[in-house]
């Protein structure tokens, strides 16, 4: 008899960042194939315009974050903002497609050595 499946049989496991986005990606299938199927739609209808179009109204957490679709069927997606400072790269803020929201957690550095949240204005002006 093989031993109950637990959380820490994933204690000390490594999940590189695209398999959280093929899951979530498999997921938006399964959840757009079954709207469908409960609207009644025939499995063999199910492809072409019509799935993109149900895909394109998929909204739901997934492993990788919200995962949500533009009219063009782009991903909305979070990005992590990488910055190089003095101790090497570094993840400085987050940036959401899907609210438009900019956050910065740690000021960048900018290519002329300065610390700020806006460009130094002698070099932009």
């Amino acid at each position: 008899k093989a031993a109950p499946l637990t959380e820490s049989v994933f204690d000390n496991v490594e999940i590189r960042s695209y398999s959280t986005l093929l899951f979530d990606a498999c997921y938006a299938f399964i959840f757009a194939i079954n709207a469908l199927l409960n609207s009644g739609t025939e499995l063999q209808n199910i492809k072409e315009e019509l799935l993109l179009n149900q895909l394109k109204l998929s909204r739901f957490e997934g492993i990788s974050g919200l995962v949500s679709f533009n009219e063009n069927g782009d991903r909305l997606a979070a990005y992590e903002l990488m910055n190089y400072q003095p101790t090497g790269w570094n993840v400085i803020g987050t940036f959401s497609a899907a609210t438009g929201q900019l956050n910065f957690d740690t000021a960048p550095y900018w290519q002329f050595g300065v610390s700020s949240l806006m460009p130094p204005s002698e070099k932009t002006s």
